[in-house]
C-alpha cells in the first residue's frame, strides 16, 4: 500500500503567495505609523489642563483611531499566509474506481416563492443533477420553507425534463448545465435556515445518510459538473487531509454590471479573505457553496456526539428503500419543528443557533472543536448565484451579515495622510492584483462607506435590542423577482433606490451634511477667511465624502424614474441633520 501511495499521482497542492513578504513588510510601516498616531493622540490628553471641548474631540478621535486600527490589525491577517490551492480531478479515477466514491447528498435551500422564483429553484436543482459524479450515490434534497405548491409542481415537472436533459448534456459534453444559462449563452446554433439545514440533515441520514454532503443555496446553481471531483481530491487517497470537515467554494455571481457600482462582488469577504483564513486555520463556511463531511456535525473529531437514535448516526448505513413505510414515517417523525425538544441538536449536532449568520456561527464552533476546513477557488466557478441589482436588498443583505457579526494639521498631516493613502493604496493594489479594475475598487470602497451608515449601524441597533428581548424584524429574503425597468437601470450603472426605507435615512443625512459642509468651506475661502490651512483638510475629507454620495445627490436633484430616492425619506432625512447640526452647536457654545 505504501509503495502504491508513493507512485500515485497528486491530487492537489498548494503554495504561499509571493505577496506574503511584501505585505509583512508593509504591515510592519503601517503599525509604526499607526502607533505614532496613538502616540500623538496621548500627548494631546495628557497636555490637556481643562475638560474642553477640544479635549472631548480629542478623545472621541483617540476612540475612534483605536477602532480602525483594530479592524486594520484584524484585516491584516488575513494576508500574513494567502495560499493558492490547484486541484487534478482528472486523477480521481487513478486512484479510485467510480463505485469506491462516497456517496454525496445535496441540500437545496429556499424560503419565499415570491422573492425566490421557483425557475431558480428548478435550474439550481437540474444543474446539481448534471454532476460528472455516479449517479447511484448522488441525492438532491429540496427544502421550501414557504411551502410552495408552486415550487412543488415547477420541481415535479423538473424531473421529467431532466431524464432528457441529463443525456443530452452528457452526450454533447455540455459543461453549462444550468438549463437557464445555458439557452441564455446562445449555445443552439435565516435562523429559519439553520432551522431547515438541521432538518435536512437529520431527513437524509434517514433514506441516504451520504457520508458528504453539499450545501446550496437556490439561486447558487452549478457551473461546472466536475465540482464534486475537486472536493473529492481533499477527502480522498493518500492526499486526505486529516480531520476534514469542510470543503468551501467561493460565491460567485453572474449578471454583474461592468463597473460593479453596488460591489456585489464581495472580492475581499468571499475570494480574497478566505484564502488567507486558508493559510492560517481554514476557511469559513459562507452558507452556500460548501461540501460538509457528515462526522464533522457529531462532535470533535476525537469526541463522538452520538445522536438520540441510531438511525441519524453519520456512520449508519440506510438498508430499506426510500419509499418504503418505515423509512417515511421516521422522515416525517424527524422533520418535525418540536423534534428537537431535550436534544443537543443547534448546540453539539448539526448546524448551530446563536446567530442570523448561522454559517459562520457553525464553522467557528466546528474549527474550536479541532476541525479543519479548504478554501476551494478554481480558476471556472463552481457556483453562480443572482446578486441584488437594489440598493436596498443589498444593504438589508449586509445588514443581516453585520447583526451576526460585530485630521488635523501641522506636521502631524503627513501621518494622517500617509495612513489614508497607505490603506485604500494597498487594497487598490490587491483589489487590482485580484483581477479587480480600478473602476470596481472604487465602488467597493464607495459600498463599504455606505454599509458603514446603514447595514452595519442598522445591525448593531438590532443586536442590542435582540440582547435586551425587543422583537425585531430580523431575517429578509434578498428579492430575485427583477423588473425590466430596475434590470436597465441596473446595467447603466445606476443605483436603484426606489423604496422609503428607514435604512436610507442615516446615509441620507451623511450625504447632506457633507455636501452643506463643503459648500460652506468654499464659501469661507471666497470670503477671505482666515483659516484656510484648517479648512482645507476638513473641505478635502468633507469633498470625498460628497464625492462618493454622488448617487445620493443624482437621486435627490436629478432622476424621476421609479428608482429615486422617496422625498419622504430625504425631507425626514433633511430635518433631522438640522436637529444634529443646532444639537451639535449648542453643545461645542458651552
Amino acid at each position: 500500500m505504501e509503495a502504491k501511495a508513493s507512485h500515485a499521482p497528486p491530487l492537489h497542492t498548494v503554495h504561499i503567495s509571493r505577496r506574503t513578504a511584501v505585505n509583512g513588510v508593509y504591515a510592519a510601516i503601517y503599525a509604526a505609523a499607526i502607533m505614532a498616531l496613538l502616540y500623538h493622540h496621548a500627548l494631546t490628553l495628557l497636555h490637556s489642563t481643562t475638560l474642553s471641548s477640544s479635549f472631548f474631540i480629542s478623545l472621541c478621535l483617540l476612540i475612534s483611531d483605536l477602532v480602525l486600527a483594530s479592524m486594520w490589525a484584524m484585516t491584516q491577517t488575513f494576508r500574513m499566509r494567502l495560499v493558492y490551492r490547484n486541484e487534478f480531478p482528472e486523477n480521481i479515477k487513478k486512484v479510485a474506481k467510480e463505485s469506491e466514491f462516497p456517496a454525496l447528498d445535496v441540500f437545496i435551500c429556499t424560503a419565499d416563492p415570491q422573492k425566490e422564483p421557483a425557475m431558480s429553484v428548478v435550474n439550481t436543482a437540474i444543474s446539481v443533477m448534471a454532476y460528472d459524479y455516479p449517479t447511484e450515490k448522488l441525492s438532491v434534497y429540496v427544502s421550501d420553507d414557504g411551502g410552495s405548491a408552486l415550487t412543488l409542481f415547477a420541481l415535479m415537472e423538473a424531473a421529467k425534463f431532466a431524464s432528457h436533459w441529463l443525456p443530452f448534456c452528457r452526450k454533447n459534453n455540455v459543461v453549462e448545465r444550468s438549463p437557464e444559462a445555458y439557452f441564455a449563452a446562445n449555445h443552439y446554433s435565516s435562523p429559519l435556515k439553520s432551522e431547515s439545514q438541521k432538518i435536512k440533515i437529520r431527513v437524509s441520514a434517514t433514506m441516504t445518510n451520504a457520508p458528504i454532503f453539499l450545501v446550496l443555496d437556490c439561486d447558487m446553481y452549478s457551473n461546472d459538473p466536475k465540482t464534486p471531483l475537486r472536493q473529492l481530491c481533499y477527502f480522498l487517497g493518500h492526499q486526505a487531509i486529516p480531520n476534514l470537515g469542510f470543503v468551501q467554494f467561493p460565491q460567485r455571481f453572474h449578471g454583474i454590471n461592468k463597473n460593479d457600482i453596488y460591489a456585489s462582488e464581495y472580492k475581499y469577504i468571499f475570494r480574497l479573505d478566505p484564502k488567507g483564513f486558508d493559510g492560517l486555520a481554514g476557511s469559513n463556511f459562507n452558507g452556500t457553496g460548501c461540501f460538509f463531511h457528515r462526522r464533522a456535525l457529531f462532535g470533535s473529531p476525537l469526541s463522538f456526539q452520538p445522536p438520540e437514535i441510531a438511525e441519524l448516526e453519520p456512520y449508519n448505513i440506510v438498508k430499506r428503500p426510500i419509499k418504503s413505510q418505515e423509512v417515511l414515517a421516521l422522515a416525517d417523525r424527524v422533520s418535525s419543528c418540536t423534534y428537537e425538544k431535550h436534544t443537543y441538536w443547534g448546540s453539539k449536532i448539526g448546524f448551530r443557533y446563536g446567530s442570523l449568520v448561522e454559517d459562520y456561527y457553525t464553522s467557528f464552533r466546528l474549527h474550536c472543536g479541532g476541525w479543519t476546513s479548504i478554501f476551494c477557488d478554481p480558476e471556472r466557478p463552481a457556483f453562480l448565484g443572482d446578486a441584488p441589482i437594489n440598493l436596498v436588498d443589498i444593504l438589508n443583505q449586509t445588514k443581516r451579515w453585520s447583526i451576526g457579526l460585530l485630521e488635523v494639521s501641522e506636521t502631524w498631516f503627513l501621518l494622517y495622510m500617509f495612513l489614508g493613502l497607505g490603506a485604500y493604496g494597498h487594497n487598490l493594489i490587491i483589489y487590482v492584483l485580484e483581477e479587480g479594475t480600478v473602476q470596481n475598487w472604487w465602488n467597493d470602497q464607495r459600498m463599504w462607506m455606505i454599509r458603514g451608515l446603514s447595514s452595519y449601524l442598522f445591525g448593531l441597533v438590532e443586536y442590542f435590542l435582540k440582547c435586551f428581548g425587543i422583537s425585531t424584524q430580523g431575517f429578509n429574503v434578498t428579492s430575485k423577482v427583477v423588473e425590466d425597468e430596475q434590470s436597465k437601470r441596473y446595467e447603466q450603472g445606476i443605483f436603484e433606490f426606489g423604496v422609503p426605507s428607514p435604512i436610507f435615512v442615516p446615509l441620507t443625512m451623511a450625504a447632506i451634511l457633507n455636501l452643506v459642509s463643503f459648500f460652506v468651506g468654499i464659501v469661507q475661502i471666497i470670503r477671505g477667511s482666515k483659516l484656510m490651512e484648517e479648512l482645507f483638510v476638513q473641505m478635502f475629507i468633507a469633498g470625498y465624502f460628497a464625492l462618493n454620495f454622488w448617487p445620493i445627490y443624482d437621486s435627490v436633484f436629478l432622476r424621476s424614474d421609479k428608482g429615486k430616492l422617496p422625498s419622504k425619506t430625504t425631507v425626514l432625512a433633511a430635518f433631522l441633520t438640522w436637529i444634529v447640526y443646532k444639537a451639535s452647536g449648542f453643545i461645542l457654545r458651552n
